[in-house]
């Protein structure tokens, strides 16, 4: 129920509010809050905050209704009113100025998983840049990085398919250690980039600052303000970050064949690495670049939450909002499944290599498990909390139904494990907590690196043994330290390996309900955190 009493009490706009009509016909009505925050309001909605703003004083609901270019009914102005209080647009008599602009250092998040450190008011260092990098847009030098991008896939390419290349060959403790240092550090020139971009286009970030993204560290720019630009500077904006993190990866990829061994392979992966992080920044489906560049082109700024409140809709049997296509439905569903796919993926790879480590394995784990309990949780009793009561049930039984549906759909899986060459000809793999290998199975021996190299060969799995193999055969690091004992695959390859060389290899196993691939994971972890 609206409260009466501040219906009754006469408004006016609230402190550090600004109205922002739209400079182009493509382009719709704004206002940023004081928190620096955007709202997209209706056209509407804007010319009653311009009368606010242009009359002095403040106004009852009758006077605002009568001073609007096109006059409102009393009804139409109380509402109005109701939504931009509860929007904090507002403020009553003795509220003036009570609202202040955020401190200069900030704790924010967006979500369970992604712990932000903002330093506010940044629009001054943008300023400064911005006479330099609007002469770098209106010159040719704005297509250097895109062409540098482009050619740097050919430099991927052949990277890939060079078989005595540095992706397949593991590397020194300390190089290892400065390519993630280097990618961490990418990442605030990935973010920068969006500011800059951002500046170019005539408006400039409010906020940057570091933050704990999905337990990683990471960098990020504010670039909300792109929604007061035409659609394809939006999509510049988005595409700016993955444009400056390739083009650092080709240069890198372009320097290795001239460096030094260590160096060239450092090179090498970081430049690899910075083309991966860039596949994933720009799928669609997930809250990234992708996604941003997306929904700027089609402004539309609530399309995520938007197509997934469809799918609970649907699956609730609620009406839903006006009734959303199948287009925005489909889309709701990858928006839904997406994540849930890569983390499963993440997961798997994770626990491949770490339950290769035991304690570090079972720690890390079970805080990995915790987090997506705790994530799937909030995210279901969120669904939950959004659905009309009487369609609850309904919504969770399809849920189930779709869940069970997903786990019985037949999925094939790899398994790869380090190994090292013996002098009778024979290779020991070591074997971790997931290794469902029995004898007689035929696997593909690699060189070991951050990829898979070409196959060095086959062999057949003969049975098993208590071995120690050294760590740069489960690792892509190079050490002379060795694992603790425990069991490993005893593997008579067709061809013959150099005694005491490593490498990998790899089994494939045929399709299985997804269902009967967790289970088996899940108790596998299991067995080896009772056993330990």
């Amino acid at each position: 129920m609206p409260d009466t009493n501040l219906l009754d009490s006469p408004v006016d706009l609230a402190a550090n509010v600004e109205i922002i009509p739209p400079q182009d016909q493509d382009l719709t009505w704004v206002v940023r809050r004081p928190d620096h925050r955007l709202l997209s309001v209706s056209p509407d909605i804007g010319r009653l905050l311009l009368t606010l703003r242009d009359t002095p004083g403040f106004l009852t609901i009758p006077d605002l209704a009568s001073l609007t270019p096109d006059p409102w009914s009393h009804e139409e102005a109380e509402a109005a009113v109701q939504a931009m209080r509860s929007h904090g647009l507002l403020s009553l008599p003795g509220e003036v100025g009570s609202v202040a602009h955020p401190s200069r250092v900030s704790l924010d998040h967006d979500g369970p998983f992604i712990l932000k450190l903002c330093l506010n008011g940044t629009e001054r260092f943008f300023h400064s840049l911005e006479p330099w990098v609007r002469r770098v847009r209106d010159s040719r030098l704005r297509w250097l990085p895109p062409t540098l991008s482009l050619g740097g896939i050919l430099l991927l390419a052949r990277a890939v398919s060079s078989p005595e290349g540095g992706l397949y060959q593991p590397l020194g403790v300390s190089t290892f250690l400065g390519v993630i240092v280097a990618l961490i550090l990418t990442t605030a020139v990935h973010e920068l980039s969006h500011g800059l971009a951002l500046t170019a286009c005539g408006q400039v970030p409010h906020r940057v600052g570091v933050m704990v993204f999905y337990l990683a560290p990471a960098a990020f720019c504010d670039v909300t303000d792109a929604w007061l630009l035409r659609r394809h500077q939006r999509v510049v904006v988005a595409a700016a970050g993955v444009t400056a993190q390739t083009c650092l990866g080709a240069i890198a990829l372009g320097a290795a064949p001239a460096a030094s061994a260590d160096l060239a392979g450092a090179l090498t992966w970081y430049g690899a690495m910075t083309y991966l992080g860039a596949v994933v920044n720009i799928i669609p489906f997930l809250k990234l670049d992708g996604y941003v560049a997306l929904v700027g082109w089609l402004d539309q700024p609530n399309l995520r939450r938007r197509s997934m409140q469809a799918v609970r809709d649907t699956l609730a049997g609620t009406p839903g909002h006006g009734g959303e296509s199948w287009r925005v439905i489909l889309f709701g569903l990858g928006c839904t499944l997406t994540p849930v796919l890569i983390i499963w993926l993440g997961m798997s790879s994770l626990l491949s290599a770490l339950s290769q480590f035991e304690t570090l394995s079972m720690v890390a784990l079970v805080g990995i498990l915790f987090s997506v309990v705790v994530a799937a949780s909030s995210l279901s009793a969120r669904a939950l909390r959004s659905t009309p009561a009487g369609h609850r049930i309904r919504l969770g039984v399809a849920a189930a139904l779709l869940s069970t549906l997903a786990m019985l759909l037949p999925v094939s899986t790899s398994s790869s494990h380090g190994f090292i060459a013996q002098q009778d000809g024979s290779v020991l793999a070591y074997a971790d907590v997931t290794t469902t290998v029995h004898p007689g199975t035929t696997v593909s021996l690699h060189r070991a690196g951050l990829l898979a190299g070409p196959p060095l060969g086959s062999g057949t799995v003969v049975g098993t043994q208590r071995c120690r193999v050294p760590v740069n055969a489960v690792s892509p690091v190079r050490s002379d330290a060795a694992m603790p004992e425990g069991d490993c695959l005893r593997v008579i390859p067709t061809t013959p390996q150099d005694p005491d060389s490593t490498g990998r290899i790899t089994t494939d196993s045929p399709p299985r309900p997804l269902g009967l691939v967790v289970w088996r994971q899940m108790a596998s972890v299991l067995r080896s955190f009772t056993s330990s």
